[in-house]
């Protein structure tokens, strides 16, 4: 499987482009058009739920910024990345919830409930866009955390095009950069022992 998930990311590669930064909560309206979309799919990285199954501050501000995109025409489809992290409920399910509710489309959003971490996130993505002929995708998770998203995605053969929630800084914006970059640092050994044939996330 490994074999064919590679061969299905090289042909559906897209290419890497800058976007705009980040919103207020938007509504949706029956005149918002796709025609012209400049990519496929809207890919937006889950994060942990609160524990009563409720979503938290960064599945908001995640789901919130794409459902912008969305709206402004950016991409036709929305693709939740998430497993079950705490609770009953996926992640990508208590996303998808959370865009329904801001008024997207059900034939709009798709859901990847495989994942439980970053690399994850990016292969399990990436099978779903084989599997769809989508080509070219737009990622929104917190900007701390983009640059790991984006060598996950990378590393499996992908240029996807980064669109940040950008957050204001704070002590817990301080200490996930600090987090970040030793999760850089242990990210380059998994990608590569899987490019060396292990494919664990």
């Amino acid at each position: 499987m490994v074999g064919w998930l590679r061969m299905e990311i090289r042909r559906n590669s897209g290419q890497l482009m800058p976007t705009a930064d980040w919103p207020c909560r938007p509504r949706l309206n029956s005149r918002t058009e796709f025609v012209s979309a400049p990519h496929d799919v809207i890919i937006i990285l889950g994060a942990k739920p609160l524990s009563s199954g409720l979503p938290g501050p960064a599945i908001e501000r995640r789901v919130t910024h794409g459902v912008k995109l969305y709206v402004a025409g950016r991409a036709p489809n929305i693709l939740m990345s998430g497993g079950v992290t705490q609770g009953a409920l996926s992640e990508a399910e208590i996303m998808a919830k959370v865009a329904a509710d801001a008024g997207v489309t059900a034939a709009s959003l798709h859901r990847e409930e495989v994942s439980t971490r970053t690399f994850e996130n990016a292969r399990e993505c990436c099978l779903v866009m084989g599997e769809k002929g989508w080509r070219k995708a737009i990622v929104v998770t917190d900007h701390f955390h983009m640059r790991r998203a984006l060598m996950c995605f990378e590393s499996l053969g992908y240029h996807v095009t980064p669109d940040p929630v950008r957050l204001a800084f704070s002590p817990y914006v301080a200490a996930a950069h600090v987090r970040e970059f030793f999760a850089r640092l242990i990210y380059v050994r998994i990608i590569r022992a899987y490019v060396h044939g292990d494919a664990r996330g």
